[in-house]
């Protein structure tokens, strides 16, 4: 009588400790960790398989806290490769959208420093890419790209080096000006409103003359 009571305690603890129960997806696209309360956390065919993982397998707590901590260093690499295979992203415009994710700091800062080193994220050529599309739409001078850029998240040190870089091309200079004027509607006090966007007094006069 007495190991029958046991026997129920112990069943009664399995059932406690089961946490989340692995399902296959009805769409057949993967296996999802089920949870009587949460949303379904996603497992991908290749996850599955390369954890030796099984259907209708139940996780504890502390197993799937594990299986997590496994799987979101690779998730948070992948995820950050999808956004910068639509455009250039400075780290720190990256941090951000991983982080809003739900992937943790100490993940995010490794896989950034990953991709740095591989050199998948830069700063300078997000810097770069930034001022040739702002130009080409609406164009300043560098006081404002400067701004711009460290609101982005770029040194300031390295947003000035890029910046300047770019203005050393003098034809870069005058088509960025001639642009700037032809999209003024009023072209009263002309070197007032060209320091306004960014332009130093020099480079106005310059083109001036």
């Amino acid at each position: 009588m007495v190991n029958l009571e046991q026997d129920a305690s112990s069943n009664s603890q399995n059932v406690k400790m089961a946490f989340a129960t692995i399902k296959k997806g009805s769409k057949g696209d993967g296996y999802f960790a089920i949870f009587e309360n949460g949303t379904p956390f996603f497992i991908s065919t290749n996850e599955f398989l390369q954890h030796s993982l099984y259907d209708n397998q139940t996780l504890s707590e502390q197993e799937f806290l594990e299986l997590k901590e496994k799987l979101q260093p690779k998730r948070c690499y992948k995820k950050a490769l999808e956004y910068l295979a639509r455009r250039e992203h400075s780290s720190k415009e990256l941090y951000l959208k991983l982080y809003q994710k739900g992937f943790s700091k100490e993940i995010i800062n490794t896989q950034l420093n990953n991709l740095k080193d591989e050199n998948s994220l830069s700063d300078k050529r997000f810097a770069t890419q930034f001022i040739i599309s702002r130009q080409r739409r609406n164009p300043e001078g560098p006081f404002m790209l400067t701004q711009r850029l460290v609101s982005k998240g770029v040194d300031s040190s390295l947003a000035k080096e890029v910046v300047d870089l770019y203005f050393e091309d003098q034809e870069n200079l005058k088509t960025d000006i001639e642009k700037a004027i032809n999209r003024l509607k009023n072209k009263d006090n002309l070197k007032e409103q060209l320091r306004k966007k960014g332009f130093t007094s020099y480079q106005i006069q310059q083109f001036l003359e």
